[in-house]
């Protein structure tokens, strides 16, 4: 799966309120990331973005993880990925 597509899955688990996502990529061990809460107030197109946004930092910091990156962002500490 690419990063746009991976983005995207993030961006609705977001939208749906979903607590948590599963990453799972062959036979690697699977990461759980602990997600956001929605952006509940606003237009449609302002809660999407948002919505995007997190997921977009989200799978950059897995991207990094999965990379044995040793600078991991400032993000790090928002997202709990195990």
């Amino acid at each position: 799966m690419n990063k746009y597509e991976l983005t995207q899955k993030i961006t609705r688990a977001i939208l749906m309120g979903q607590d948590t996502y599963v990453f799972s990529q062959g036979d690697a061990p699977s990461l759980t990331c602990k997600l956001p809460s929605p952006q509940r107030a606003g237009t449609y197109t302002q809660q999407e973005t948002y919505a995007r946004m997190q997921a977009s930092a989200i799978v950059d910091l897995f991207q990094e993880k999965v990379n044995g990156s040793d600078y991991p962002t400032t993000t790090s500490d928002r997202y709990d990925i195990r």
